[in-house]
């Protein structure tokens, strides 16, 4: 059978779910047509062969630049909701390139689900191991190394394609730079940090010489000026990290964390009594759930029944069960949610409590904040740089905490006033927050920190060839 070309851009041009090649056909005969899916299922075959030359029947080789997004330590349900945002804002930003996704099984099928079907059907979907839990940190390093040679192969080496992690640590960098001195010559990289950046960079460090080495620093330091693109979700970590380490200056960008698709309130609720407090994610002491335990039981006794508190999320594996649980309206479960378990649970809340300990949160995304401005639920959370960020941006979002005194008075005040005017103007501007973090408005953003990427690339290159 004779063979066509023919470009991503006419694939993405359907009709009735067929591609029609007619004014293609090089015989002059009628118009073939190939169903999408199938197109895919070829093109799949062929990526798994070193990223050899796409081929469809009665098609001739045709090339296509190709981004690798990949998820290496989460598994099931973890980082699900950053990871779709993710894939959408990059399909956004480059409607006409190839995406691939590689993550554990459990993971990969949860992200598909989580975006719309118009873009998970234009995504192709990889099954790879994770690295292993309770790995030494050689064990870790070998393991990515093994895994990013595999992914190097599966994109090709080419400056056209570009691969991506949405999670990173000490070790996987120190595989990345390994492997830039090898195989990933041309490649532009891009790693996002959820906070793991900041560990060993502000603060203090080890004074053991092997633990120091594990370290993210020595990590970002390691092997000079890279090529590697950083993506912080915050703003103030950036500032954080160049006071420390200036040299990065043109390898840090600032993302903010994208909203996940498919998840809004289209009919926010009102105020009204009881109450409705939440506490979501891992009830754990950083996350400062024994104070919301505490509240609970103070206002379970001071004002019996206009309010109720409902944890959203789980148990640490090694956390005891304390009086003050009693007093929930619901308690933390033993085992992970399904994030359509935790959406229905999170749709009835007034207010999302967040009385986060400062050690640990000062410089690191929220993902509950995030729910929080997804489902548009006013916050009540410790004075922590990303909270004040989003009421400076967006005005009103709800209250700003600084011990739980102040958070026993105003939840008092809460439950005791009602004032619904105020609480429809705090869901009114985490509307505008919404909007703002949806990926379809990161996109441009997204699409000029890639621009910036290449042309550190040819720097870097550049520069070490001069020398």
């Amino acid at each position: 059978m004779c063979e066509i070309s023919f470009s991503v851009k006419q694939i993405l041009s359907v009709e009735n779910g067929y591609y029609h090649k007619g004014p293609l056909a090089a015989d002059g005969g009628p118009s073939q047509a190939i169903r999408i899916r199938d197109t895919f299922n070829l093109w799949g075959k062929r990526f798994a062969q070193d990223s050899a030359p796409i081929t469809v029947l009665g098609a001739s080789e045709a090339k296509f630049n190709l981004i690798v997004v990949c998820e290496l330590y989460h598994r099931d349900g973890a980082h699900v909701p950053f990871n779709a945002g993710m894939i959408e804002v990059i399909r956004l930003a480059f409607p006409e390139e190839k995406i691939v996704f590689c993550g554990e099984e459990s993971h990969v099928e949860q992200v598909r689900k989580q975006l719309d079907a118009a873009i998970s059907f234009f995504i192709r979907w990889n099954t790879i191991a994770p690295i292993p839990r309770n790995t030494s940190y050689f064990g870790r390093l070998l393991f990515a190394i093994k895994a990013i040679r595999g992914l190097v192969k599966f994109a090709g080496q080419s400056s056209n394609s570009r691969l991506i992690f949405t999670s990173i640590s000490p070790s996987t960098l120190v595989a990345l730079k390994l492997m830039q001195c090898w195989m990933l010559k041309n490649m532009p990289v891009q790693v996002v940090s959820h906070g793991e950046i900041k560990e060993g960079v502000i603060g203090g460090r080890h004074r053991h010489p092997w633990r120091r080495f594990q370290e993210m620093r020595t990590a970002l330091t390691l092997f000079g000026r890279s090529r590697i693109q950083y993506l912080l979700l915050e703003h103030g970590l950036k500032d954080r990290i160049l006071q420390a380490l200036p040299s990065l200056a043109e390898n840090i960008e600032v993302l903010e964390h994208p909203l996940p698709p498919n998840e809004s309130n289209q009919h926010p609720r009102k105020l009204s009594s009881p109450v409705k407090f939440g506490f979501l994610g891992v009830a754990n002491e950083v996350k400062g759930f024994p104070a919301f335990s505490k509240l609970a039981a103070d206002m379970s006794t001071e004002h019996p029944g206009k309010a109720e508190f409902h944890v959203i999320g789980r148990l640490p594996p090694d956390a005891n069960s304390k009086p003050e649980m009693e007093f929930l309206t619901t308690k933390p479960t033993t085992e992970r949610l399904s994030r359509d378990e935790y959406i229905e649970r999170i749709k009835p809340l007034h207010f999302i409590i967040m009385p986060y300990h400062r050690d640990y949160y000062e410089l690191s995304p929220s993902g509950t904040l995030l729910d929080a401005i997804a489902w548009q639920i006013p916050i009540i959370a410790t004075r922590l740089p990303i909270f004040e960020r989003s009421f400076k941006n967006y005005g009103d979002v709800g209250y700003l905490i600084t011990n739980e005194k102040e958070l026993l008075a105003i939840v008092e005040s809460l439950v005791e006033r009602l004032d619904a005017g105020r609480y429809a103007r705090q869901v009114s501007n985490l509307h505008k927050a919404r909007l703002a973090r949806k990926p379809e408005a990161l996109a441009d953003v997204y699409r000029e920190i890639c621009d910036r990427g290449m042309r550190l690339n040819v720097s870097v290159n550049g520069r070490k060839r001069a020398h």
